[in-house]
């Protein structure tokens, strides 16, 4: 004969004021003594949902399909006992409290169910501590419960903390840069592997070692100072020559922190070093490249200036100045328009516009500027666009030719030569200018009256065809 089913879950009270609800799982093979039991459990303050079993298999579905506050159980019974379901229940381990009742039991039969596992044990001819027993392992299964949730707890965030620090080690060990941890006085706690491929030392040679040793001499005393200067949080990044093992000495750029404690007391320093050596090759090769090509833009005759979007001189060389008129201090706090009036302003920024859009170049255009001291001076500029590393346009870079002298000399030799048509077009004398060919180049009126040809007949013509007649001759 069985009992009621389960319909709450465990520890779930009634929701008004009365009996306890207790879902109970009797094993026994008399229906009568878990009655007297369930009259007893109803005296106590209980009301008590049970099922009756007498058998393993019958155990292991109850447990399986249903839960339960409390396991009752009869020492021993024809198909079952109290010993078989206390090794059936834990290795269920699940955390019910079971209590072993019997009608002839000794003292040591009791403890050795004890010993196995039972919470209690008791005579079905004397059940008064029975439901003391039912609360006392009530309360005692919760707080195993809460015991056991803390351990899960305490065993996941070990584990969690297991993987963080495997993680935190594969992380370390395979980075690029040195990762060093050292005590507050410099002592070296740990290195990854990258800092033992690096500087060819084993790790015993460098953990239990001050850091300092492992620095050039000339950064021993920057490298003390410095650390003090970390614990005030007064400093960033730096640049230090560290000592391999072959001598070698490699300059690393060194990030560090302080390591503290939940209170915030320094314990220990952390230090990221990367090597960079190849950027120092690099900066020292394009240093000397741009000293190199310095040099020369500083000594070629022409002009040369780079100037920003928005017209401002942001470099220029001295043969610039010396056309400009201006020193390179002024110079480089004035725009191009300064220097032009405004329809020359609009006509070189129409230029530079065009440049601008096309990101290409214009070259040999020709404009007049006015120098410090008002003289007014006609250059050559040719112009091209300073783009980054995106192609977009940045700034301006040109090269200006002073023309002055040249456009006077063309001016001269412009007087000059009308100077001189005028002269020989007023003569009566015939004169004109052939090429080794013969054909005429240049001739006055007076050779078009004499020959009877037009300006525009003679032009061209071979002074041959005029050889005939005496007068032109």
């Amino acid at each position: 004969m069985k009992g009621k089913n389960i319909s709450q879950p465990i520890g779930l009270e009634s929701d008004f004021s009365g009996p306890q609800k207790l879902r109970a799982l009797m094993i026994d093979d008399s229906e009568d003594d878990v009655l007297l039991i369930i009259r007893h459990m109803r005296k106590g303050g209980f009301a008590p949902i049970y099922e009756r079993i007498e058998t393993a298999a019958a155990m292991t579905q109850a447990l399986e399909e249903k839960q339960w506050d409390i396991i009752i159980c009869d020492y021993k019974m024809p198909k079952f006992s109290a010993p078989s379901a206390i090794a059936l229940l834990k290795q269920t381990k699940l955390n019910i409290p079971i209590i072993v009742t019997s009608g002839a039991i000794g003292k040591e039969t009791a403890a050795e169910c004890m010993r196995m596992g039972a919470h209690d044990y008791l005579m079905k001819n004397n059940l008064s501590r029975l439901c003391p027993a039912i609360t006392r392992e009530l309360a005692e299964a919760k707080i195993r419960d809460r015991q056991r949730v803390a351990e899960l707890q305490k065993d996941a965030a070990l584990e969690s903390l297991r993987n963080s620090r495997e993680l935190y080690a594969r992380l370390v060990d395979t980075m690029p840069d040195v990762v060093i941890r050292t005590s507050l006085e410099g002592t070296v706690l740990f290195v990854n592997d990258r800092a033992l491929r690096i500087s060819g030392y084993q790790r015993e040679e460098i953990e239990g070692r001050n850091m300092v040793l492992f620095a050039a001499p000339d950064d021993h005393e920057r490298l003390m100072k410095n650390a003090a200067l970390m614990l005030d949080r007064k400093l960033g990044p730096d640049e230090y020559k560290i000592v391999m093992k072959d001598g070698r000495i490699i300059p690393f750029e060194v990030n560090g922190d302080v390591i503290r404690d939940k209170k915030g007391n320094p314990f220990g320093f952390v230090f990221v070093c990367r090597d960079v050596s190849d950027r120092k090759l690099a900066e020292d090769k394009l240093r000397e490249s741009e000293e190199r090509y310095r040099a020369i833009i500083e000594n070629i005759e022409d002009g040369y200036a780079e100037l920003n979007l928005k017209g401002d001189f942001i470099f220029v060389n001295d043969a610039l100045c010396r056309i400009d008129g201006y020193p390179k201090e002024e110079l480089l706090k004035m725009r191009y328009r300064e220097m032009m009036d405004e329809e020359t302003a609009r006509k070189v920024f129409d230029v530079y516009n065009k440049i601008f859009k096309t990101g290409g170049s214009e070259n040999n255009f020709e404009y007049e500027i006015f120098t410090k001291e008002r003289q007014k001076k006609y250059v050559d500029t040719s112009v091209s666009a300073i783009k980054d590393s995106a192609g977009q346009v940045i700034a301006f870079r040109g090269i200006v030719r002073d023309r002055t002298e040249r456009k006077k000399a063309e001016e001269e030799l412009r007087r000059s030569e009308e100077k001189y048509r005028n002269i020989l077009e007023t003569i009566r004398e015939a004169y004109f200018e052939v090429d080794l060919a013969g054909n005429f180049t240049f001739f006055n009126d007076s050779v078009c009256r004499m020959s009877g040809f037009s300006r525009d007949e003679l032009r061209g013509m071979n002074y041959s065809r005029l050889s005939a007649n005496d007068e032109t001759t």
